[in-house]
């Protein structure tokens, strides 16, 4: 937890760590040290691991955004929805596309590495950004 683990992944690690202990036990010379240290790798490893399953779903999202507008072009509300996407923090953008394409709150939690509530959240804020969004525009449009 001294690195920044929850309490939750805290318990995991060291069930991990024990685990590698028990495996190694007649070679090891100090316990202790060897189960904090193999915690450390365990961790830091996860935490590496959801950073790169973030950043690929980011960057999956990004390049989605990048080429969608071509076939847009085509299909106004799509590039309409698309617009207001890019108006969103990377991760409720990508909460909501995978929103948009069909996942569900827990199914996009295992993909990013976040809590089914963290993904819930973003959702909720990205939803109330986007109805801020369109209020204003529909405001703007409609004029004096």
């Amino acid at each position: 937890m001294n690195l920044g683990a929850k309490p939750e992944e805290a318990r995991d690690v060291a069930q991990e760590a024990m685990q590698a202990a028990m495996r190694r036990w007649p070679e090891i010379e100090y316990p202790r040290a060897f189960t904090r240290k193999a915690a450390e790798r365990v961790y830091l490893r996860d935490v590496q691991k959801a950073r790169r399953v973030r950043e690929a779903v980011l960057n999956d999202v990004g390049r989605r955004a990048a080429t969608a507008p071509d076939v847009a072009v085509r299909q106004t509300g799509e590039r309409f929805a698309l617009e207001l996407l890019t108006l969103l923090p990377s991760e409720q953008r990508a909460v909501m596309a995978w929103t948009i394409d069909g996942y569900s709150c827990a199914e996009i939690a295992e993909i990013t590495g976040h809590k089914p509530a963290t993904v819930r959240s973003h959702l909720r804020h990205a939803r109330r950004r986007l109805q801020r969004e369109l209020k204003a525009r529909k405001e703007a449009s409609d004029g004096p």
